[in-house]
């Protein structure tokens, strides 16, 4: 299970926001059948992830309570306006296939791909609108999607310490008490971080220069990518 995970990592980061931004947009209009295909090969990719990557299993949690409160809520709604359980049942799946490929494409960018390389990579998409802005805009993105996972981290240890010490507080006061806790928590990481981007030199420019190499698998993989969303958007 190792070389599939080794293997995505080799991919070119900008490969891998083209295949993101193009199989995301194609699972809206694409046939259920050929989107649970895809679903299923990145479920496989998702799960090799996620057995590397000790914070793929929170990710992977909270995407799945994500899916599956919007499928119910969809299947809720639907039955109040009218239709049928059945029916109601039937594209709450629909939804819930959907937004599920969406969440584990990128959980799969995300496991597979640094912050840093993913900001190199928007830097190099940006490069024609200004090298002031690409490098600016790749520096706020990859601090993006370092503070997400840190954030669900720190969420998931807030609730833990509130069950093991206040294990009869009520739950209204645990919202309450929560985002307070986030907030003040977060506020220390993000002094740690001020202090590690200043050290490692990452609000400049010259750090954000894109060194990239094309390989004969990012060709290969590529051609797979267009060969699917070809088939999401014609089925």
């Amino acid at each position: 299970m190792r070389l599939l995970p080794d293997f995505l990592r080799s991919l070119d980061p900008r490969l891998k926001v083209l295949s993101v931004i193009g199989l995301g947009i194609s699972v809206w209009h694409g046939h259920s059948v050929p989107v649970g295909a895809l679903g299923l090969l990145l479920l496989c990719c998702s799960l090799a992830l996620v057995r590397q990557e000790p914070r793929g299993r929170l990710m992977a949690q909270s995407m799945a309570v994500f899916v599956l409160f919007w499928m119910l809520l969809k299947g809720g709604l639907d039955v109040l306006f009218g239709l049928t359980p059945f029916v109601a049942l039937i594209l709450a799946l629909e939804l819930g296939l959907r937004l599920g490929v969406l969440m584990m494409l990128g959980l799969c960018l995300a496991l597979s791909t640094s912050p840093a390389r993913l900001g190199l990579a928007l830097a190099w998409f940006a490069r024609p609108f200004g090298r002031e802005r690409a490098w600016k805009l790749a520096f706020s993105l990859s601090l993006m999607v370092h503070f997400l996972p840190l954030g669900l981290r720190t969420l998931a240890g807030i609730r833990q310490t509130m069950q093991l010490r206040c294990p009869n507080m009520s739950f209204f006061e645990r919202m309450r008490l929560m985002p307070q806790a986030l907030l003040r928590t977060m506020g220390r990481n993000t002094w740690d971080q001020t202090l590690a981007v200043a050290g490692r030199r990452l609000d400049r420019p010259e750090a954000w220069k894109a060194r990239f190499s094309w390989h004969g698998r990012d060709w290969a993989v590529l051609s797979g990518m267009f060969a699917a969303v070809a088939m999401l958007v014609v089925a």
